[in-house]
């Protein structure tokens, strides 16, 4: 039993329908299209190779640290997963955290007709932890009511908006709180989101606004889309999962298919980046790194889209369905393994470049850097991407990792956090 199948804990039988699911990328003429995975798959292989090369401008790469650090982190998967049974990152392990299953219990309070309501409920949580996950203030906890803990961080935010899920915050079917619809999201208020939230004194204002706003453009976007997120009962997010779900013909569903899905149906939520002829990009920004490919001033890291897909893989696989060629999804290209890289001697950057091209250079570094570090990890265990995807990595070693350092070094990851995002788009958090 590999790394990833310890989560493929089938809470149903199914049998996969007799359909199957055509990429359904747009393209635009001949020029390839950037929201696609197979483009993205081959965007960071591009930036592997200038990395290995040192191309970047701002950013330094030093191969000589790779060595010491592979072993730091399998040193720390096996803290942290001493049978090396290790589930992906998701929102799941924060709802599955102090040894409460929060979705669980919601559930049997719920009451599932049928094996789809389950899984569209699922779905829709899902996604709603994703776009949940932005910045907030330094200070802020919340008090979870399952358990009684006092949380913070990454983990919080799941929580919180579980528990707002959980009360029908964003369902306009009040015999059947434990689901999103277009109608319920795009009226959420700010107030509710505040009190969800557990801001206090107008602590999280900004935040609560921002992410008011979020889920009031999910519900807008799902209303106009109904192609991905309409069927019999009603418009929901977790619908765009739910038909590629029904379409499948084997038992297991590719990461880059559901990844083309999420591009096409959810990217025009994260705003404030790159546009093309209209068309809002989500986490793609431009760069003035050299290139004579059209387009290529553009780079793609697409980290909330990629977290919409880690979220879904439970889901899929509840209900009997396994995600593979889980390493086309983004590496990490935040602050958490950006301070870890170059604290280890991996990487190091030059001062005083423009700030826009510092902050693509060290993303797209970090990103590369990132699949570099897994392979030596791989390499070292003798196994490969699907037995240890890169999710399963973050889980067990990197994100840990990244967790004590912020605690060590603060002013590290303060400095690279500010470098990072010099636009300031609320929804890249880059928090561990």
């Amino acid at each position: 039993m590999g790394f990833y199948e310890a989560i493929m804990l089938i809470k149903y039988e199914t049998t996969p329908n007799e359909a199957g699911y055509m990429d359904t990328a747009r393209q635009n003429g001949n020029k390839p299209d950037i929201l696609s995975s197979s483009v993205f798959r081959e965007v960071q292989k591009d930036l592997e190779r200038l990395l290995l090369g040192n191309g970047f401008n701002t950013v330094m790469f030093h191969p000589h640290a790779l060595n010491a650090l592979a072993d730091r982190i399998m040193e720390q998967m096996q803290k942290s997963y001493p049978d090396m049974q290790i589930p992906p990152k998701s929102c799941w392990r924060a709802l599955e955290g102090q040894n409460v299953d929060r979705f669980g219990v919601l559930a049997s309070a719920q009451g599932f007709a049928t094996e789809t309501d389950f899984f569209r409920s699922a779905s829709d949580l899902a996604i709603l932890c994703a776009l949940a996950d932005i910045r907030l203030p330094a200070d802020w906890t919340f008090l979870d009511p399952m358990s009684g803990a006092r949380l913070e961080g990454v983990s919080a935010k799941s929580v919180a908006t579980a528990v707002m899920f959980g009360s029908g915050v964003f369902s306009s079917d009040p015999s059947a709180p434990m689901r999103a619809d277009a109608y319920a999201l795009s009226r959420v208020t700010a107030d509710e989101v505040s009190a969800g939230f557990q801001f206090e004194n107008g602590q999280g204002a900004n935040a609560a606004n921002a992410l008011a706003r979020q889920f009031r453009r999910l519900g807008e976007l799902i209303a106009i889309r109904t192609d991905l997120f309409e069927d019999s009962d009603g418009i929901r997010p977790g619908n765009i999962a739910n038909k590629l779900r029904s379409e499948l013909v084997s038992p297991n569903i590719d990461a880059g298919v559901l990844l083309d899905a999420v591009f096409d149906g959810l990217t025009a939520i994260w705003d404030g980046g790159a546009v093309e002829k209209d068309r809002i990009l989500g986490d793609v920004w431009a760069s003035s790194l050299e290139n004579t490919n059209e387009g290529a001033d553009l780079w793609s890291f697409h980290l909330p889209a990629g977290a919409v897909c880690l979220n879904l893989i439970e889901p899929f696989g509840w209900t009997g369905f396994g995600m593979i060629s889980l390493d086309v999804l983004p590496a990490p290209s935040d602050t958490g393994h950006a301070a870890l890289f170059k604290e280890s001697g991996l990487l190091s950057r030059t001062e005083g470049a423009d700030p826009t091209l510092a902050a693509c250079e060290l993303r797209a570094a970090t990103m590369a850097a990132s699949k570099l570090v897994a392979s030596s990890v791989r390499q070292k265990l003798e196994v490969g991407s699907d037995t240890l995807p890169m999710a399963c990595l973050i889980e067990a070693g990197t994100q840990p990792m990244c967790r004590k350092l912020r605690l060590e070094k603060p002013q590290l990851w303060s400095d690279l956090d500010k470098m990072m995002d010099p636009r300031g788009v609320h929804w890249l958090p880059f928090g561990a």
